[in-house]
């Protein structure tokens, strides 16, 4: 669920500031713009959304700029860069397989909708065992904008439940 922070902090933005599985809204009043937060492993990502309005925006000519912040020193990687929200979503998923950075989820043994084991991870108190699929089975999902699971995740769990013998449960 989305505060919306920025709206106090940013009375005059002009648009509605997007929701992203995983982000919360971390605007400052004295930042430039505002912005989403994602906590990751040592660390977290920060995905500034500049103004639609390229006359107002403070960093450049691309509203969307993700960076990630370690938290081990004050260095700050600033790895991509956008005007579209959909290329700056999957230049963060791909970000955060490359580094291993997604935050850690638990495979816990559950059983299928078919009264089946399986290996799955919890995410909003539901058992996600094949995460191309919605939690209830019937229709199709998209890993990192249903759950905030990333490819690598995804692929984990598969080879998790292929290793125990669970892979009909995919």
């Amino acid at each position: 669920m989305m505060r919306f922070q920025y709206k106090r902090c940013f009375p005059n933005f002009d648009y509605e500031l997007p929701e992203i599985k995983g982000f919360v809204d971390d605007s400052w009043r004295h930042d430039s713009c505002p912005s989403l937060l994602m906590h990751v492993k040592n660390g977290h990502i920060k995905l500034f959304c500049d103004y639609a309005n390229k006359n107002r925006r403070a960093f450049s000519n691309d509203r969307f700029i993700a960076s990630y912040n370690s938290n081990d020193d004050m260095n700050v990687d600033i790895f991509y860069h956008s005007e579209d929200l959909f290329v700056i979503r999957e230049a963060i998923e791909t970000y955060l397989d490359n580094n291993d950075l997604a935050p850690d989820l638990e495979i816990v043994k559950t059983i299928n909708h078919n009264d089946k084991p399986v290996l799955a991870y919890i995410i909003n108190h539901e058992a996600i065992f094949n995460p191309y699929f919605s939690s209830c089975g019937r229709f199709d999902a998209v890993p990192w904008d249903d759950y905030g699971i990333t490819e690598q995740q995804a692929q984990r769990l598969a080879q998790a439940n292929k290793i125990f013998g669970y892979d009909d449960s995919l």
